[in-house]
């Protein structure tokens, strides 16, 4: 199983209270008509996929961009990787989904995280079948990871990041110094069924 550092309870609290809102909406709707699979894969999954090979070619920009410092400090025994929050959170999805750490998702892996946020078998078997990009029947682990849309590449993010920075200027000392308090020892952790569960639901009751 890959290891990865937990995200920071900013972020996981703010995942978690965004995909209980959904779920909720999306239960509310459970009236709703579904769409086909064929409609579906061009809406949330779709727009989370052509995001995610945006950001990997930008993120290999980069890299190229900078290849000479990389070179410069792997001779110094430092390897430089790049990373995001938003693919910090997508590892943590797919690590808690992926039971066996055989670095594909079974129908089954995701089924039971989905039916854990309050979705069901059918909106499972949607889901599955939009993440699955190349249409080979199975789900790797970077086809569920690309399929995960980015929770932080939102405006509700950056008014909840807003939201923050104001008060934490607020709790600044009046000479201007800032206090920074010891970490939490008990992190957050992303709840991965609801996160699963709403996004399963959001792609069967029609996306957006």
């Amino acid at each position: 199983m890959n290891v990865t550092p937990p995200l920071g309870s900013l972020f996981t609290n703010f995942v978690n209270q965004e995909a209980k809102k959904a779920q909720q909406k999306y239960l509310a709707e459970s009236g709703g008509q579904p769409r086909s699979v064929a409609e579906t894969r061009t809406n949330v999954i779709k727009d989370a996929q052509i995001a995610s090979a945006r950001d990997a070619k930008a993120d290999a920009d980069a890299m190229k961009a900078n290849a000479a410092a990389i070179e410069h400090f792997a001779k110094l025994g430092i390897a430089m990787t790049s990373g995001s929050f938003a693919s910090l959170y997508k590892s943590e999805v797919e690590n808690a989904t992926d039971q066996n750490s055989d670095g594909v998702i079974s129908l089954s892996e995701l089924d039971q995280q989905v039916r854990a946020g309050g979705g069901t078998h059918a909106q499972a078997n949607l889901l599955y079948a939009a993440m699955d990009e190349n249409g080979d029947g199975s789900v790797s682990a970077q086809e569920f990871k690309d399929s995960l849309p980015n929770p932080f590449a939102t405006p509700e993010f950056m008014q909840q990041m807003k939201t923050s920075i104001e008060q934490f200027q607020k709790q600044a000392n009046p000479n201007g110094q800032i206090v920074v308090e010891p970490g939490d020892s008990t992190p957050v952790q992303v709840n991965t069924g609801l996160v699963l569960g709403s996004l399963a639901m959001e792609l069967y009751y029609g996306g957006k």
